[in-house]
């Protein structure tokens, strides 16, 4: 499990009126109900990486049972995630649950080509910047408070953003697209600028 990103989750529940929680009994309940739980107990944002979830076979509605005296929210939720074999990672001002390990919790920077979307019809690639950052994610740009950037050159976007919000950017794209429409400029893994 990576360097235990609860505690951090238990310090923002803490500034925002959260702290221990005096005992946890769970049983049979939808992961995502009990991290919804604990989300408005401890008082910071929660963000499920699907394409992560996905990828380990682990549902939303799984369930999910566990029983904990003199616990924290941040332990609780450490707990929970590790009976599904996930793991919380911070990223800017939100908790991010996705894989244990393997994972960069550092931001990626990809150029995308968006020639198709900023054709006439389409939205220029300025305005399509301003659509991504205020629907993808919002809270995760700096504009916002959280760590991602974009930037307009051209026919490209150049984005810095966690992995899962890269994510989110290629299916708001291609959703909004004629084929072809979002693609990284060049090939090749997001380079890591942390």
């Amino acid at each position: 499990m990576p360097a235990k990103a609860a505690p951090a989750a238990e310090q923002a529940g803490r500034t925002r009126g959260g702290g221990p929680a005096a005992c946890a009994a769970i049983a049979d309940v939808p992961l995502k109900d009990v991290v919804e739980v604990l989300r408005r107990y401890g008082g910071f944002q929660v963000t499920f990486d699907l394409a992560a979830l996905s990828e380990l076979g682990v549902r939303l509605d799984r369930p999910v049972t566990l029983r904990q005296t003199a616990t924290t929210v941040g332990t609780t939720l450490d707990a929970v995630l590790g009976s599904c074999g996930l793991a919380a990672v911070v990223e800017g001002n939100q908790v991010l649950i996705t894989r244990p390990s393997g994972r960069s919790a550092g931001l990626g920077t990809i150029r995308y080509t968006v020639d198709d979307l900023a054709q006439p019809g389409g939205a220029g690639v300025s305005e399509l910047g301003s659509l991504i950052t205020r629907l993808v994610a919002p809270e995760s740009w700096q504009t916002a408070g959280g760590v991602g950037t974009l930037r307009a050159d051209g026919s490209v976007l150049e984005i810095s953003q966690t992995e899962a919000v890269h994510r989110q950017v290629l299916v708001f794209c291609e959703s909004s697209a004629s084929p072809g429409g979002c693609r990284r400029a060049a090939a090749g893994p997001p380079s890591n600028s942390s």
